[in-house]
């Protein structure tokens, strides 16, 4: 095909471009088209094609038809056969990734309720404990206990809580991503 008979069919295919536009690429593409080889001339496919990707590069026209759809499931049932027969493996250790992810959480839910548990122990102990045995010593040191595990409680609950949400998050995602993997 010659150069001037691609151009006229190209401006026919991009009519819908604004005139100005048209004008642009149509004089790129001649000067293109009288400097190119055999072989970027096949590359740039018909001018039907060429004219789908202009437009949709400018945002008019849809998608060009040569792009290849979106791969479906074909092997659906094969991939079900797969996941049963295999879900002695993947099921166990999905089991033991999440016991392994409880036990963190629960953990460091344990360790900050023992520190707060600590922190109000120590300050009502020592109180109770001075005021009964009249021992200034012992509610300096139960006081000063408390407002120790105290101060760890407050310096530890917002890492380690955002320590487990990132877990479950981590391990949330973690599984979707092989859920997609598997399916």
């Amino acid at each position: 095909m010659t150069t001037e008979m691609y151009i006229k069919q190209l401006a026919q295919a991009l009519e819908s471009l604004p005139a100005q536009e048209r004008a642009d690429v149509l004089a790129y593409y001649t000067e293109f088209l009288e400097d190119a080889s055999e072989a970027e001339r096949e590359a740039l496919g018909t001018p039907e094609t060429l004219a789908q990707r202009i437009l949709h590069d400018s945002g008019i026209g849809s998608t060009p038809s040569d792009t290849p759809p979106a791969p479906a499931h074909r092997n659906l049932a094969l991939y079900i056969v797969i996941a049963v027969v295999t879900s002695p493996i993947w099921l166990s250790l999905l089991v033991a990734f999440w016991a392994i992810v409880l036990s963190c959480v629960i953990t460091l839910g344990v360790l900050l309720v023992a520190l707060g548990a600590a922190c109000l122990i120590g300050i009502i102990g020592g109180i109770v404990v001075a005021v009964a045995l009249g021992d200034i010593g012992q509610l300096l040191f139960g006081v000063g206990s408390g407002l120790l595990c105290g101060g760890f409680f407050l310096l530890l609950a917002k890492p380690l809580v955002w320590l487990m949400g990132k877990l479950c998050w981590g391990a949330a995602v973690g599984c979707r991503k092989l859920w997609q993997c598997i399916f």
